[in-house]
Parts: C-alpha cells; structure tokens; sequence
C-alpha cells in the first residue's frame, strides 16, 4: 500500500506484465465521468505522442479510457510504477527547461477542453465574502487583520480577473496538477505522473504556474529563484510553445485558483463542510500561512511578469542569490546601517546567525547546522526550516519531533548516514502548513 491515509488506497501490485500503481475512487456526480474522459483522453494522446511520462494502462490499446468500473460504483485505474525520486526545490535549471518543454508538448496535442470543468472564473460577491470572514472572526478561525488582508486579496484578484473574463484566452485539456509530487526524477530523466485533474486551462497559464511553483518550495513564503522561471520559460518557447501575456494578467490563474483554495480553507476552518473538530484547526491553519502568501504574491506580480520577458541580450545572469537580499543591503548603506525591524522575516544572514545560535540551545552541533547550511540550496530555504524545528511555526509536539528528525537526516552525527536532499525538502513543506 503506497497511501493509505486517501479516502481510498492507493496500491503498488506486482504482476506478470510488471508493477503498477492502482488507483481506487468512488465519482461525486455524473459529471465526474466527463472529467475523467478528458484527462484520459490528454494522457493516452501525451503517451502515444512520446511525451517523458508514466504509461497508463488502457482499457484496449486503441481507446483513451484509462478509468474503468470495477463494482460498487467504484472506479480504478493503472499506471506503470516508476523508481526515482521527486526532484529538490528551487529546481535545477535543466529540469525546469525540460517541465516548459513538455507543457509545450501538451499544448500541441490541442486537445479541446471541456468547459464544463472549467472553474478558473468562479467570482463570489463580496457580500458573501464578508460574511464568510465575519464569521472567521468570530470563530476565532482568523483575526481582524488577517480578514481584511484576505477581503483585499479577493477585491485585487477579481479587478485582475474582470479583464480576462471580458476576453477570456482559449483553453485547451491540460495536465493542472504539473508541480515537482507529479514529477519523478529516474535514471533516464524526468517523468511526468498523475494526469487525473487534467482539464481546461489555458496552456500560458499553465505554464506561468508551474515555472515559479518549480522556482521554490512555497510560493509567496519563499522568494522564487528567477534562474529556474526563465529556463522554464525557454525550454517552453524552444518547444513551440505560445507566448502569452507578459504582464500582470498573466498570474491571472494562478492567483485565481490560489484565492479559491483559500476560500474552501476558510470555509472548512468555519465547520462548512463538517469535519472534526481536529480537522477544522488543520485547515485553520492553512488558512492562516495561505493569506500572508496570496498578499505576497499580489504584491510579486509586477516584478515577476518582468521574469517572462527574459533578459536583455548580454545581460549576465546572476547566481542564486535571491534579488530582495540585494535591496536590503541597498536599504541598509542608505540608513546607515540600521535596518528596519519590520524587515526580519527576510532570511538574510544576521537572522541566519540570530536562528543559528538558537539552534545550538536546541543541542544541534555547530557541525550539524553547517553541514545543514551548506545542504540547502538557498538561505530562505534554511531559515523556514530552521523555524519550523525551533518551534516557531505552530505545528504539534509530534510533528515538531518528526521535522527534527527529517532535518538532521543525513548530517554526519545526525542520525543517517546517506544524505537526501528530498527529506530536507519535507521540512521546508512544513512551514506552508503552519501559523504566520
């Protein structure tokens, strides 16, 4: 059993035509049938075209039905397993050149989409927002501050989504789901895995989604690397791929299905769709991380849509280091040295040293933190680790003890002796999970 903690499990079986992962659900409504035609369609199409991806077993070879009915109203389907592992965030350059390729891949298949799964433009009124945050408030759920940040996300999405709706960009079938768990990195190169939320979307959308979700490991938490978003964006152009707008509007959907995850946290949070009273302070505390990230990424939009554009010809790039890190040391000669307190969520290296020494109150030798330091890809990727292991995040005592022991896996004296980049990745994960 690869997931049990799914509504259904999902199983690895090894058989005599190989081993393969099986999936088992039970549709909500009659038109989940439709959806899952469509994405069956875009997978049997992307394996036949070539497209670096997991092979889906068909119900005969010349169909695109991947699903099948097995009794009880349940449906289940198969894939080939593959052996690797999901790839570290920021993603490598090649990597990301390659994700933009294959979602220009995608995008000529040119399968028409199925508008009937399409809920990109799904506006709820603001009186329905204030009612939904008003009672957050009084719940306990989120507080003052935290609502109105969350209405004035929603107002600045829709006025950008006003726009697009009076011209909306022509939707194909598309994967939706293309983000570094639906990719496996093998000894043959990367793979793309599970197709099963394929539906419309735009393909430059699409694309501008997965190029910065693939540039960190927390959009809006952690700054993306703007390496990996043009490299994606080439390999995409390279393969064909169309250009979209290059400005705001581009971020149009991502920030709409952002702002829609939030506001199905909310209502969970809220008791709307019922649930323990343990799962609703789960979804609490997404709620929580997910609207400093969304405000974030409203207040990015200016400055990534630049990234799409590229950069001029014979402009160097520059290594890794994120370009905020530049700005405060620009902000710090300017003052004199005195940098604003209100700047210390930025992972610059006095927090760095700040957390360091706290880290060693935690009994973590000086070593260990090294080795830490020098593993992580990026100083924003150690500090939120770094957090979550000192607490600073709201997460249980058991999980808390469980992301201690995935930060210190692979470290000499830390407890593995075989060092995984991904475990170290999970702890970043965490801090999404967590209070701001």
């Amino acid at each position: 059993m690869l997931k049990a903690d799914e509504p259904y499990p999902v199983w690895k079986l090894t058989t005599d035509s190989g081993t393969w992962v099986v999936k088992v659900d039970k549709p909500w409504g009659d038109y989940v049938h439709g959806l899952a035609d469509q994405s069956g369609q875009l997978e049997a199409a992307a394996w036949r075209a070539g497209v670096s991806m997991a092979e889906p077993h068909l119900v005969d070879p010349d169909s695109d039905l991947v699903w099948r009915p097995i009794g009880d109203d349940l449906l289940a389907r198969a894939t080939r397993f593959v052996e690797g592992a999901h790839p570290a965030l920021p993603a490598d350059p090649s990597l990301a050149r390659w994700a933009g390729g294959t979602i220009a891949a995608l995008e000529r298949l040119a399968i028409p989409a199925d508008l009937k799964g399409d809920f990109d433009f799904t506006v709820h009124s603001m009186t329905d927002w204030d009612e939904w945050l008003d009672q957050g408030v009084d719940l306990g759920v989120i507080d003052g501050p935290a609502a109105r940040t969350l209405k004035d996300c929603a107002e600045r999405t829709y006025e950008l989504l006003d726009a697009v709706i009076a011209a909306p960009p022509v939707k194909l079938t598309m994967h939706r789901d293309f983000s570094s768990d639906n990719i496996m990195v093998t000894a043959e190169g990367p793979v793309l895995l599970d197709f099963d939320s394929a539906g419309p979307q735009a393909p430059w959308w699409e694309l501008v989604s997965v190029a910065f979700s693939l540039a960190g490991p927390a959009l809006g938490v952690v700054p993306p690397e703007r390496a990996s978003v043009e490299a994606c964006v080439e390999g995409y152009l390279a393969a064909g791929g169309r250009l979209g707008p290059t400005d705001e509007s581009a971020f149009v959907g991502t920030l709409a299905g952002r702002l829609s995850s939030t506001a199905y946290e909310l209502w969970r949070a809220c008791g709307h769709r019922g649930g323990s009273a343990e799962l609703q302070a789960q979804f609490g505390g997404l709620l929580r991380a997910s609207i400093p990230a969304l405000h974030h990424q409203l207040d990015a939009t200016a400055e990534w849509a630049s990234w799409l554009r590229g950069r001029p010809s014979g402009l160097p790039r520059r290594g890794p280091v994120p370009p905020q890190h530049h700005q405060l040391k620009r902000r710090d000669r300017q003052a004199g040295g005195q940098r604003d307190a209100s700047l210390d969520h930025r992972p610059v290296p006095a927090v760095i040293g700040r957390i360091s020494r706290r880290a060693l109150g935690l009994d973590i030798e000086p070593h260990v933190f090294d080795c830490l330091r020098h593993r992580v890809g990026t100083l924003d990727a150690l500090a939120l680790q770094l957090h979550v292991l000192l607490g600073d995040r709201a997460v249980g005592a058991g999980e808390l003890a469980d992301q201690r022991a995935v930060l210190l896996a692979g470290v000499p004296g830390g407890g593995s002796e075989r060092p995984d980049r991904a475990l170290l990745q999970r702890a970043a994960a965490v801090h999404a999970l967590g209070d701001q």
